[in-house]
C-alpha cells in the first residue's frame, strides 16, 4: 500500500484561521463554565450538561483543523518542498506552545498550591470534572502549535 500525503491547499484567509482559533478556545471555556457550573448547588443538570457537550463539541471541532494544519492551507512537518522559511515558522509555532503549555502548568500548580492551603478556590472533587479539565489539557498540547501558527501566519502576498 502507498500511502501519499495531502496535496498542499491554498492558506486560508487570515480572518477565517482566527475564527477557528477563537472557536477552538471559546468552546474550551464554554466547557469549563459547565464543569464549573456543576458544582454550583442548585444549578440543574439541564444547564451544564448541555454547555459541557456543546463546549467540547465545539472545541474538537475546531481543535481538529488546529491538528491538521494542511486544511487550512499551512505548511506541515511532513509536506514534501518546504522552504526556509516555513521550516522555521513551524519550528517557532512548537517553541512558542511548548513555552505556553509550560507557563500553564506552572500556573496550575500555583493554583492547586494555593488551594491546598487553606483558601477557598474552588477545587475539581469528581471524575468527570478531572476528567474534562484533562482531556482540555491534551486538546490543548495538540492544537496549541497548529493555532500559534494559523493566528500569526501572514496572508500569502497579493491576497
Amino acid at each position: 500500500m502507498n500511502a501519499t500525503l495531502p496535496r498542499p491547499r491554498p492558506p486560508a484567509p487570515l480572518a477565517a484561521r482566527r475564527r477557528v482559533v477563537l472557536l477552538a478556545v471559546g468552546g474550551y471555556l464554554l466547557m469549563l463554565l459547565g464543569t464549573g457550573l456543576r458544582a454550583v448547588p442548585g444549578v440543574s443538570d439541564w444547564l451544564w450538561g448541555p454547555l459541557s457537550l456543546l463546549g467540547l463539541v465545539t472545541a474538537w471541532a475546531a481543535a481538529f483543523q488546529l491538528m491538521l494544519p494542511v486544511r487550512l492551507g499551512l505548511p506541515y512537518l511532513k509536506a514534501p518542498g518546504l522552504d526556509e522559511r516555513q521550516w522555521q515558522r513551524l519550528a517557532q509555532a512548537h517553541v512558542s506552545a511548548y513555552r505556553v503549555v509550560g507557563i500553564l502548568i506552572l500556573l496550575g500548580y500555583l493554583y492547586f498550591q494555593t488551594a491546598d492551603r487553606g483558601h477557598s478556590l474552588p477545587v475539581p472533587r469528581d471524575s468527570f470534572t478531572w476528567t474534562a479539565l484533562w482531556s482540555g489539557a491534551m486538546l490543548l498540547i495538540c492544537a496549541l502549535p497548529g493555532a500559534l501558527l494559523a493566528w500569526t501566519e501572514p496572508d500569502p502576498p497579493g491576497e
